[in-house]
């Protein structure tokens, strides 16, 4: 399955993700995986600068807004774009937390 490159913000200011977590990577960064209803694949964001629990909004460093719809827990594409994502930024996902429910509850 390959793995591509978003529309700029710009054409696609905001997204909403079902199936989703927020995965924290060893430096702290953390960021959204999940299964974006609007292009229908799997999404890994960019780091995500600020969080709205109450909201469940997230504006990440590319500008993007997304709202989070659902439940937490990814599919498998999800899944596969997170692997891939920490394979190109030579990240061990295994060091990855998913702090989803510490974040919502």
């Amino acid at each position: 399955m390959p793995i591509w490159s978003l529309r700029p913000v710009e054409e696609v200011p905001e997204d909403e993700l079902s199936d989703w977590a927020i995965f924290e990577l060893p430096n702290g960064d953390r960021h959204l995986v999940g299964w974006s209803r609007l292009d229908r694949e799997g999404r890994a964001t960019s780091v995500v600068l600020e969080f709205d629990t109450q909201r469940l909004r997230a504006i990440t460093r590319s500008g993007r807004v997304y709202e989070l719809r659902g439940r937490t827990g990814i599919g498998l594409d999800a899944e596969y774009v997170w692997r891939s994502w920490c394979h190109i930024n030579d990240v061990d996902p295994a060091a990855c937390r998913d702090v989803s429910r510490e974040l919502v509850l």
